[in-house]
């Protein structure tokens, strides 16, 4: 016997596995950045920008899933139209959620594009 809700369930799972794993991925990205500046090795990334873009995603991720499990079902069923799933809404709630963040905190640093040597400058080996 299936019990009820049970694909939200597993939709639920999914996605929070999804939301978490991309957080985990810059902590992860941060100390391997961490480890080659200590070890003097590789490229030098700057682990403390992974680090504080790690900490966004993971507290849009939080607020994600206070908003789907408290607020996302009762503001779907008042507003949407109903051939819009309940699934919809809550695969686009963390995107929509990391353009809302990034608009109101703005850039970590400004982007500068340095123009690249023309090919003919390059020298020749």
């Amino acid at each position: 016997m299936v019990r009820e809700g049970y694909g939200q369930d597993t939709m639920h799972t999914f996605l929070y596995i999804v939301w978490f794993s991309i957080p985990a991925f810059f902590f992860l990205a941060s100390l391997w950045a961490k480890l080659e500046v200590i070890s003097n090795k590789g490229k030098k990334e700057n682990p403390t920008d992974l680090l504080r873009q790690g900490i966004f995603v993971l507290v849009c991720a939080l607020v994600a899933v206070g908003i789907d499990r408290y607020v996302l079902s009762s503001i779907v069923t008042s507003l949407s139209p109903s051939w819009l799933p309940l699934g919809f809404y809550q695969t686009i709630l963390l995107p929509l959620l990391l353009l809302l963040g990034a608009k109101i905190t703005g850039g970590t640093k400004e982007i500068r594009i340095e123009k690249a040597p023309r090919p003919s400058l390059r020298k020749k080996k």
